[in-house]
């Protein structure tokens, strides 16, 4: 980790674009060579274990376990400190691509093929490549909710609990490969979630969507969303129900 006195901060973010945050208060921002600066800031509270263990680090331990499971996320360049604006500055190239939450909430949705629910085959391996070569562009909105569910049910089997999971913590390549961003509060299990971990992320996923996005207000597009997220899970009818139930 690297020390910066303020002078090198402002050098440091310099010619930089918000992305998220206010100028006063920023919390991301890019630079002109499309790097990322994540500034994450130190909690007020008295007893918090990001003063024994700051959240940079985290951010950039749980970045390469990620990607030791295979799932895309930020690759961290940098760990920088500076003491008076009290803050860790994580850096890393900026991922190519979109939010997910700008191309699901297209105002005008196509229905395609993937409403269905298929039988799905064991020997298959292409049942489970939900990361292969077609393009973005050519995938509705619900092709990319059905095509998300599957890519979540994956991450789940991996044991992966990501507590901020929601659509604007996704990016979605041009290939099509989705990439976790806002990693911080991920957990990485040795084994497979549990069903009541499942339920959890999921029945939270759920309800910060319907708030902010109105998705999931039609029953059915949750029904297919939870249908296809099981089938890839091989959960039994039991257990779709708990889910249903959140």
């Amino acid at each position: 980790m690297k020390k910066l006195t303020l002078q090198q901060f402002n050098e440091l973010i310099k010619d930089t674009k918000t992305i998220k945050g206010t100028p006063n208060w920023p919390k991301v921002l890019l630079t002109p060579d499309h790097l990322v600066l994540k500034l994450i800031y130190k909690r007020k509270k008295l007893f918090s274990t990001s003063f024994v263990y700051p959240y940079a680090y985290r951010f950039a331990r749980q970045s390469k376990k990620l990607q030791a499971k295979g799932v895309v996320a930020p690759v961290v360049k940098d760990i920088y400190h500076c003491p008076e604006k009290n803050c860790h500055i994580v850096t890393y190239p900026l991922i190519d691509g979109e939010s997910l939450d700008k191309l699901i909430m297209d105002p005008t949705p196509v229905l395609s093929e993937a409403e269905g629910v298929k039988p799905r085959d064991d020997n298959d391996k292409k049942s489970r490549d939900y990361n292969d070569k077609e393009s973005r562009d050519n995938l509705s909105p619900l092709d990319l909710l059905i095509k998300f569910a599957r890519f979540v049910a994956e991450l789940h089997d991996k044991g992966i609990f990501f507590w901020d999971l929601h659509l604007g913590n996704i990016m979605i390549t041009p290939e099509c490969k989705f990439a976790l961003l806002d990693i911080t509060s991920v957990k990485i299990y040795r084994n497979p979630l549990s069903i009541k971990k499942r339920a959890r992320n999921l029945a939270r996923f759920i309800r910060i969507e319907k708030k902010n996005n109105n998705l999931f207000q039609d029953e059915r597009q949750l029904e297919k969303f939870i249908a296809n997220y099981c089938r890839i899970a091989n959960i039994i009818e039991e257990e779709i129900s708990i889910l249903k139930n959140r």
